[in-house]
């Protein structure tokens, strides 16, 4: 019996591309965009949107999405992956990951965590501050438990100062 799967090449359980072989992707990390490591992709370089989430989804198509969609007629293929694209999927440095473990070390101590719609900044502010008694006060949540607000361009310390560096 033959089948899509024992016609290419194989490398362990990786189907190797015709020309680019393990097909190798840097990888970069989801927070500041620094090199993280490789990603192996072979065979499989396309970008996949899921028509319920539109969530996208880097590699082979899926076969589901943490929204629920299930079957292949839920995704579509927009492109393929460039020759010298970095990948963002998901990954932290080890940077990052420092920051995010007392990011949320601040909140189960009673912080929220805050992000701009604006600029996309993020942060947490500290338990002490009025701003996250009030916030978990209203939301009714209690510590450790995360929560979080998000800010327009004109409550965003970010964007604030920004504005003040600007001169406007």
């Amino acid at each position: 019996m033959s089948s899509a799967r024992t016609k290419g090449k194989h490398m362990g359980d990786l189907l190797l591309h015709q020309t680019k072989g393990v097909n190798p992707k840097l990888t970069i990390c989801a927070w500041c965009g620094k090199d993280v490591s490789v990603a192996l992709l072979g065979a499989h370089e396309g970008v996949y949107e899921c028509r319920q989430c539109k969530r996208t989804h880097i590699g082979g198509r899926p076969k589901s999405c943490p929204c629920g969609a299930r079957d292949y007629g839920n995704f579509v293929k927009t492109r393929n992956i460039g020759e010298y694209e970095k990948l963002n999927i998901g990954e932290l440095c080890d940077d990052c990951s420092k920051k995010k473990e007392e990011h949320d070390r601040v909140v189960a101590e009673g912080g929220i965590y805050w992000k701009c719609a604006e600029c996309h900044s993020a942060g947490v502010i500290k338990a002490d501050a009025p701003l996250s008694k009030d916030v978990r006060e209203q939301m009714g949540i209690q510590p450790p438990k995360p929560c979080g607000i998000e800010f327009d361009k004109a409550h965003c310390p970010v964007c604030r100062e920004t504005t003040k560096a600007e001169g406007a």
